[in-house]
């Protein structure tokens, strides 16, 4: 999963059903597993071919890597760098993305776990991608932790599409994603204790002025 397209928090149900520690495991059409863990304190992380992303405390971090060696950042500093990066990207003069809309397509089983199928893209277009989710309440944990530590980055990655950020958004707000097109799928669901020592954090996190020095070099800083 690159971090150029992975990208409103979901609203998180009022609820407070029995908690339990659960790692669910997707595999990639083309990379390593993408793992989800969530401890029964709430605390979760998700682990993907760039990066680990934790959310402890309440806040969502990013554990990065670049040839500078691994590095911490809030999610919020880096998804800032990403809008700021994207808006800047001149668009054609005239240029116009049709507005996606979502359909629902029948239902599909996915590693056991049944879900509905929304079809994502414009009306009348091949350029389509299909979602599956679930309602199931085993799996609710990693469909909150999934909008919490991804949706940001979703939505942010898109803003030169109108509208498709905000359906992105939606659809992790009605369930758990257990399959995202093509590219990943709900493979395995273990509830064993989830140690607690992997959400710890190697390092502080950089401010946000030092992330944007980290991707676009020193004499970027606006400082």
């Amino acid at each position: 999963m690159r971090w150029g397209w992975i990208a409103a928090l979901a609203a998180l149900s009022t609820a407070a059903p029995a908690r339990a520690d659960i790692t669910a495991r997707f595999a990639q059409e083309s990379g390593p597993p993408i793992t989800v863990q969530v401890r029964d304190n709430g605390d979760s992380r998700i682990v993907v071919t760039d990066g680990v992303y934790v959310m402890r405390d309440g806040v969502a971090y990013m554990i990065l890597t670049d040839p500078r060696g691994t590095f911490v950042t809030r999610q919020e500093d880096f998804v800032a760098l990403m809008r700021e990066l994207l808006t800047a990207v001149p668009r054609l003069p005239g240029a116009r993305d049709p507005v996606p809309g979502v359909a629902e397509r029948g239902t599909e089983t996915v590693a056991g776990r049944t879900g509905t199928i929304f079809r994502v893209g414009a009306p009348d277009s091949a350029d389509t991608i299909d979602f599956v989710i679930s309602q199931d309440p085993e799996l609710a944990p990693v469909g909150r932790a999934m909008a919490t530590l991804l949706s940001p980055l979703l939505t942010a990655s898109m803003e030169s599409t109108p509208g498709l950020g905000a359906e992105m958004t939606g659809l992790f707000a009605r369930g758990t994603v257990i399959r995202f097109g093509f590219m990943w799928r709900l493979d395995s669901v273990d509830t064993a204790p989830v140690a607690a020592a992997g959400f710890e954090l190697p390092s502080a996190p950089i401010d946000r002025a030092a992330v944007r020095a980290r991707f676009l070099g020193p004499e970027a800083d606006p400082n």
